[in-house]
């Protein structure tokens, strides 16, 4: 065993000399890694002017990369312009929380085991309209171009990962980014996890192994008229499926502690997902200066921006087990079948013109335009047959301005496919505290009001499926939603408050999709703040909501994640945290997991919920390297054993865990 053990890191460090490697001989082809230094001038008045002057203008956009750190963004949907870069947290906040499950911004039920699937306990909007194929059970630990972060870096920049649960669970992530010319930068971000199987802390057939990749970049000319962003991801999941476990009792009475001796439903189901994404996403500003060098007039005429993605998507569900008695009612292909396999290739391509870039507030355009089509093609096929679907999605948007006050509104509409008809429209009017000059619109700190309108077809898995155990095939009537939402954010907190009204929708029972006939609402409040005390530390995130018909609709009235520590330093040699994390959420009948759909179902007949996960760690900060060894699940028994999130799936038990995050390159 010791011996897999040190195969298995001997393999990672090799990885990880290998991207190193590869990067450094990349860096020698330019003499400068950044190419972004200004040559020494003269110390004269005009010169001072002259260099005053240019940081002074929105194209000086690497003046804060001369400190020497790592600045990184993460790219929005319609940023035409150049970024705002945030340094690199080289603090010891959340390190601790390496499971995305726990550590996003939302609030998400578990499935006990690292890297399984897990679902949304609170209620949100779907954002845009287009196809949309409704599965997706690993969307906490799959690597998308939306939780990419692009780095520009002054040195080169490498961060490792490991986290290790005495064998049972391992995860490692290597980042290595560089600049390798004058405003291009390439990353390759790896993370491989795994929780073997047939380990006392699972149940039967829980074993999971992740390979997540992503190579990719992005590059600003000297004077950031262009710029584009490129790369390719690649997510490999494969899972054991044991379709929960037969009698809940054993667990949440402790009749068997041994979790490996509980009887499950199925022990030879496995599902195996894969997905390639490539993305070509660059836009160029026609701007001209008609002033001089000491007195710049930048005059903008707009941005142009196209926009491509290519999505693969291949989901296998294997089952050679033999199942408990009427786990599968049907078998609509072969009873002797053991496999179903679903195929999607999804290719987009997106052409905007807008008038100024919408994700930053300018002075000097008090009406804002955006105007562009987005064209979809999409591919499908099944155990049977195969679809082809191509639809063209125009859209608009328009912002007023008048000091601090924003006035926008924004619609776009589906023409032909699969979503003809699709509709999506908002307004929203926002105050905003401050009127500093060009900054992000969406870090800013104001007040925003904002009520929309949704007409959507419901995902293409609720209406045209053909599996060995599931077969649907309807016509519904397209989703409709109208919503308002209201939010704050000053002096780091935040506050969100919504109300949706919906109509037509579409709930997924255990037999199928069911369209319901009455309308209904889901009103919902969230607040988050970080404070420092000094030596004491408090990060919250609350949450409340309420579904106005539960037949249709299950959530959970109140959410809370709560983390505690002190802070204690020790000269200028390490700092230390020593602290409580604490989840928590009431009683609800959530919704469960069905293995052959990999989505999840709405039941009435198991309540889970009411008890409160701790976990207590000791974070470490020694140079550039971070630690932390935490207790998970500490106060496990101490109340009971009803811990379970997800029907007919519990918790994993009480843990010693521990990692390392370390920046070798900075």
């Amino acid at each position: 065993m010791q011996s897999m053990k040190k195969m298995k890191v001997k393999c990672y460090l090799r990885w990880w000399i290998l991207l190193c490697n590869a990067f450094i001989l990349l860096s020698t082809v330019s003499a400068n890694p950044l190419g972004m230094e200004a040559k020494p001038i003269k110390d004269s008045s005009q010169n001072r002017a002259i260099s005053k002057a240019k940081d002074t203008t929105k194209y000086a956009i690497f003046k804060k990369l001369n400190t020497g750190s790592t600045y990184f963004f993460y790219d929005q949907t319609l940023q035409t312009s150049v970024p705002y870069f945030t340094p690199i947290d080289t603090g010891l906040w959340m390190v601790q929380r390496f499971n995305p499950v726990y550590n996003g911004p939302d609030f998400r039920a578990d499935r006990g085991g690292l890297g399984m699937p897990d679902q949304l306990m609170e209620y949100t909007l779907k954002e845009e309209v287009g196809f949309s194929y409704g599965v997706d059970p690993f969307a906490s630990w799959r690597y998308t171009l939306a939780n990419t972060p692009f780095y520009q870096t002054k040195r080169a920049y490498t961060f490792l990962s490991y986290e290790n649960n005495f064998g049972k669970e391992d995860l490692f992530s290597v980042v290595h980014s560089q600049n390798v010319a004058q405003g291009l930068n390439l990353t390759v971000d790896y993370k491989v996890l795994q929780m073997p199987d047939n380990k006392a802390r699972y149940f039967q057939n829980s074993k999971t192994m992740h390979h997540h990749l992503r190579i990719y970049g992005n590059y600003f000319s000297k004077k950031g008229k262009y710029k584009a962003l490129f790369g390719y991801i690649r997510n490999s999941i494969t899972i054991g499926e044991n379709g929960g476990m037969v009698t809940d009792s054993l667990y949440t009475q402790n009749i068997e502690p041994n979790r490996l001796l509980i009887p499950v439903n199925l022990l030879k189901a496995n599902r195996s997902w894969k997905e390639n994404s490539y993305f070509l996403k660059h836009s160029y500003h026609f701007a001209k200066n008609k002033g001089d060098s000491l007195h710049p007039n930048i005059y903008s005429y707009g941005f142009l921006m196209h926009t491509f993605e290519l999505n693969q998507y291949r989901s296998v569900y294997t089952d050679q087990s033999s199942p408990q008695e009427d786990f599968y009612e049907h078998f609509y292909l072969n009873a002797a079948l053991t496999q179903d396999t679903n195929r999607i290739v999804k290719m987009s391509n997106t052409l905007l013109y807008s008038s100024s870039d919408f994700e930053s507030v300018n002075k000097r355009f008090p009406v804002q335009f955006l105007l562009g089509v987005k064209n979809e093609y999409i591919q499908l096929k099944d155990m049977i047959e195969k679809n082809n679907i191509v639809q063209w999605i125009p859209f608009a948007e328009m912002r007023f301005r008048s000091k601090n006050f924003l006035l926008d509104v924004y619609y776009e509409q589906v023409l032909g496919g699969y979503n003809a008809g699709d509709l999506n429209g908002a307004l929203q009017f926002a105050y905003l505290f401050n009127t500093g000059s060009n900054t992000s619109y969406r870090g800013r700190d104001g007040i925003r009001l904002k009520a929309g309108i949704k007409n959507m077809q419901t995902d293409w898995v609720k209406q045209r499926y053909l599996s060995n155990h599931f077969y649907f095939n309807y016509d519904f009537t397209p989703e409709k939603e109208v919503y308002a939402e209201l939010q704050l954010k000053v002096l780091g907190w935040e506050f969100l408050a919504g109300c949706y009204f919906k109509d037509d929708y579409v709930m997924l029972l255990a037999d199928g999709p069911k369209q319901v006939d009455k309308s209904f609402f889901v009103a919902k409040a969230m607040l988050s703040k970080k404070f420092i005390f000094g030596w004491f530390g408090w990060e919250n995130r609350l949450l409340a909501q309420y579904s106005s018909n539960p037949d249709y609709l299950h959530l959970p009235l109140f959410c809370l994640k709560e983390t505690i520590y002190g802070i204690i330093p020790i000269k200028n040699i390490a700092t230390i945290h020593v602290g409580l994390d604490i989840y928590y959420n009431t009683p609800y009948q959530a919704d469960a997991y069905m293995p052959a759909l990999g989505m999840y179902y709405w039941q009435n007949e198991i309540t889970t919920g009411n008890y409160m996960l701790a976990d207590v760690f000791v974070n470490f900060r020694v140079k550039s390297a971070n630690l932390f060894v935490k207790v998970a699940h500490v106060n496990q028994g101490l109340f009971g054993y009803k811990t379970i999130a997800t029907p007919h799936y519990g918790l994993a038990g009480r843990a010693v865990q521990f990692g390392i995050t370390w920046r070798l390159m900075d």
